[in-house]
Order: C-alpha cells, then sequence, then structure tokens
C-alpha cells in the first residue's frame, strides 16, 4: 500500500467508526424484539453456561448456525450479557468493512472511487441499522470483505507454476468463506462460485486451477466439518442448520392454500406457546429464556400454524426429520407449479436492485447508487479483471439464493457494501466524464431500468395475471 494512501484510509475508517457506533447505540434493540436475536441470545447464554450449543440444558439444536451465537457468548464471559458491548464491536467491524473496501476501490479505479466506496458504505442506513442488533449481517459482512481482499490478492498472484503465492491467499479465502458458513450458510455458494470462477481462468496452467480450487474448497470445509459431524452424531444428518426446509417452503414454494382451514396443532404446540409468554418479544427486556419452550420444537413449531394435513406431516419429526419435511413440500409444490414458481424467482432476483430496506422504506444510499451498479459492473472488469472476477464470486451467489430460495431485503444487508463498489466505481467514472463513451451511456440506461423495474416490482408487486 502507499504510504499516502494510509491517511486517507485512516480517516474513512474513523468516519465510519463514528456513523456506525452512533446507529449502534441509535438503534440498539434488545434481542428479546426479535425472534432470531431472542434465539441467538439464548444460544450465547448457553454456551456461557456450559450447555453447550442448545435452547435450553439437554436440548441441542442445529437450528441456527454457531459462529455467531459463539462470538456473541465470548463477549458475555469477558463482560457479562450486555448487548451494547456485542453491537460496539459489530460496529467497530463494520467500519473495518468499510475501510477494506475503500482500499479495494481504489485499486480498482483510484481516489475518486476510493471515496465514494467509503463515504456510501459508512453512510448505508440499512446496513447501519443491523449494527445495533444481535443478528448474523455485520459479522457475515465483514467475513465477506476479508474474503473478497483475499480472492483479490490470490487472483494478483499468480505464477503459472507449483506452489503458486496465490494458494495461501486461497487457503486463507476458503477458511473465511467456511467460518462465513457457519455464520451463513449461504456463504457455501461463494465457495462454490469462487472455485468455479477459478477453473474458468485462462491465465495459468490448468493444473495450476485445479489445485488452487482445491485447496479453496479444502480449507473451506476445514471449519464446517466438526459442526457437519457433531450434527450427525446428535441428529442422524450432517447438516449445517435446519432453518432452510422452512424458508424455502414458506416464503414462495408453498400451496396458499395450506394457511386456510387452521387444523388442531399438537400439544406440544400448546404447551411450549403457554410457557413461552411471547409477549416478551414484544416488551423490551423479555428475558429469552422464556422462548427455549418454542425454540426447542422449532422447525416443525411453524408447521403447526397452518392446516391440518400440514400438522399431520410434522407431528412427532425430529429436527432434521422436519427440515427435511418442509423440502419435500416445497419440491412437491414446485413440481406441480413449475411456472409459476420461476416467475416468481426471476421476480425475486429483480427484487435485489430494489431500494427498499427491510422495513419497506426506500434507502437513500441505494436510492442513489444502483442505478449505477450495470455501468459499474462493467466498469470494474475493464479496469481490473481480478477485482471482477473476485467481486463476481461473491455477488452471485446472492442472485443464486434469491432465485432458489427467495428474496429477502435482510438477506441482502451483508452484499450490498459489495454492490456499492459496482456503484461506486460507476458514479466515480461518470462524476470524471465516462458518459461521453457510447457503451458506458448504454449500460446507464440499462441500469435506470433494471432500478425502475425493481422499484416498480418491489413497490406494487408483480401485475395482476
Amino acid at each position: 500500500m502507499k504510504r499516502e494512501m494510509l491517511g486517507p484510509l485512516l480517516l474513512i475508517f474513523l468516519f465510519s467508526v463514528l456513523t456506525s457506533s452512533f446507529a449502534a447505540m441509535r438503534f440498539s434493540e434488545h434481542p428479546s424484539l426479535h425472534w432470531d436475536a431472542a434465539h441467538y441470545a439464548l444460544l450465547a447464554r448457553n454456551l456461557v453456561e456450559g450447555n453447550g450449543f442448545s435452547n435450553s440444558p439437554g436440548h441441542p439444536t442445529a437450528f441456527r448456525p454457531p459462529l455467531y451465537p459463539a462470538v456473541v457468548s465470548v463477549i458475555f464471559r469477558a463482560v457479562g450479557e450486555r448487548y451494547r458491548a456485542v453491537y460496539l464491536l459489530q460496529a467497530v467491524l463494520y467500519a473495518l468493512a468499510a475501510t477494506g473496501l475503500a482500499w479495494f476501490a481504489y485499486r480498482i479505479a483510484g481516489r475518486r472511487s476510493m471515496y465514494f466506496t467509503g463515504i456510501l458504505v459508512a453512510v448505508n442506513p440499512s446496513a447501519l441499522e443491523m449494527t445495533g442488533m444481535l443478528m448474523t449481517e455485520t459479522l457475515f459482512a465483514f467475513l465477506l470483505v476479508c474474503c473478497l481482499l483475499l480472492l483479490y490478492k490470490a487472483f494478483q498472484g499468480g505464477s503459472g507454476r507449483l506452489p503458486s503465492p496465490g494458494l495461501l491467499y486461497y487457503a486463507g479465502a476458503g477458511l473465511l468463506l467456511g467460518a462465513a458458513t457457519l455464520c451463513r450458510p449461504n456463504a457455501a455458494g461463494c465457495s462454490l462460485m469462487a472455485a468455479a470462477v477459478i477453473l474458468v481462468r485462462r491465465r495459468e496452467a490448468f493444473g495450476i486451477r485445479l489445485a488452487s480450487a482445491a485447496v479453496l474448497l479444502l480449507a473451506s470445509a476445514l471449519p464446517v466439518a466438526p459442526w457437519m459431524m457433531r450434527n450427525n452424531e446428535l441428529f442422524g444428518s450432517p447438516c449445517i442448520t435446519t432453518t432452510g426446509g422452512i424458508n424455502f417452503w414458506d416464503f414462495r414454494h408453498r400451496d396458499p392454500s395450506a394457511s386456510s382451514s387452521i387444523g388442531t396443532p399438537p400439544e406440544e404446540f400448546l404447551r411450549a406457546n403457554s410457557l413461552a409468554r411471547q409477549r416478551d418479544l414484544a416488551e423490551r427486556g423479555g428475558d429469552v429464556s422464556r422462548m427455549a419452550p418454542v425454540y426447542n420444537i422449532c422447525p416443525r413449531y411453524f408447521a403447526y400454524f397452518y392446516n391440518q394435513s400440514i400438522i399431520d406431516r410434522f407431528t412427532g419429526l425430529s429436527e432434521t426429520e422436519a427440515d427435511g419435511e418442509y423440502f419435500r413440500m416445497g419440491l412437491e409444490y414446485t413440481l406441480n407449479n413449475p411456472m409459476r414458481v420461476l416467475l416468481e424467482s426471476l421476480q425475486d432476483v429483480l427484487r435485489v436492485f430494489s431500494p427498499l430496506d427491510r422495513n419497506g422504506r426506500i434507502d437513500p444510499v441505494l436510492f442513489i447508487a444502483l442505478p449505477f451498479i450495470i455501468c459499474g459492473m462493467y466498469l470494474v472488469w475493464r479496469h481490473d479483471a481480478d477485482a471482477g472476477a473476485a467481486l463476481a464470486a461473491l455477488f452471485v451467489p446472492l442472485l443464486v439464493t434469491s432465485f432458489l430460495i427467495r428474496y429477502e431485503p435482510r438477506y441482502r444487508i451483508p452484499f450490498e457494501p459489495l454492490m456499492l463498489v459496482y456503484s461506486s466505481v460507476g458514479i466515480a467514472a461518470c462524476a470524471s466524464g465516462a458518459l461521453k463513451e457510447k457503451k458506458v451511456r448504454v449500460l446507464m440506461a440499462v441500469g435506470h431500468v433494471l432500478f425502475t423495474a425493481a422499484s416498480y416490482m418491489t413497490l406494487s408487486g408483480p401485475p395482476a395475471s
């Protein structure tokens, strides 16, 4: 790194620390206010108390991936169950991510792109809001940025012979992708995509590329393997998490009639709800441990809100069996309604480029930046193919996840800093006179059409048939 860049990057870091710390305190939310956050707090508490990764003593679970509760438990051990300490850590991690992306943008297209990237990431309200919640988004975003930088260095480090200097970077990127998978399982798609990008690049001999892809995939498997072995021993399935099935079925691949004629839930559901006192989730300061009876019967808990035919399929199933049953129901619906599912899947991919946040509000930073994203993608590849390959390896799996599972604004938040790199390069180029080039003007037009269509689809929904 050039010495003259240390000052600007330090300023970007300090500015981002200021904005993220303010947001972490301003938007700080007690975990009891959110279903997911309450569960993460409960899992971390049980880790501290020596109960293992469990909802309560004697009730181990794989419903959540383990990394985030493990990190939170370290904070709890050090300072007690003080959530704001976690939020401040998240603020620092987000500031580091913003600084790393600013440096990355500088390597692609110079100072102007660096400043645009650093500022836009530092003030992006969707991501800043998450620093004040006990959720995985901030940690996952930080891990993705670290993976991006290592992949970029690996792509630059090829020598055409073994051992290639890039192999160490590939190993590091793989380990971080494995850790990211233990934070949010869709990072497994990033590992596969990164390996595919390595194989199709033609700068090195095929043997070198094959060895590099193998190193990355093996390294990414190392952090995940012990967790999968643990789940196979406890639950009879080497899964990463048991939330995938409910996400796959309930939000796109479900017959709408499943929620009509609600059936009679089993006794375990009624007993869990009577003990959980769910109102605690809506009251600041509620004790998250009261939700343990509900979490103990997840994921089948959610099936008991539907009609009797659904309830009967889940009564008595184990955690992993229930997860598999959701996947089977989703596949059944998909095979019976292929065109409807395909249309909804394509609409969800389009929604990735919408400026709406998780609360249905317009995110001003995304509103400004997203029209430039297509132009920025082209310019990133033109300026630095290594950077384009590294970004694509992490960004494309977001689109694939939106297509295969579903789109949710909260799922996009960890990837928004990557999207802002693309947009910032486009904004900086246009500010420097790139619009004089016909291809750039065409891509700007395409970007605005995509942005408009995505905004319309998200705000208005699909046209009535």
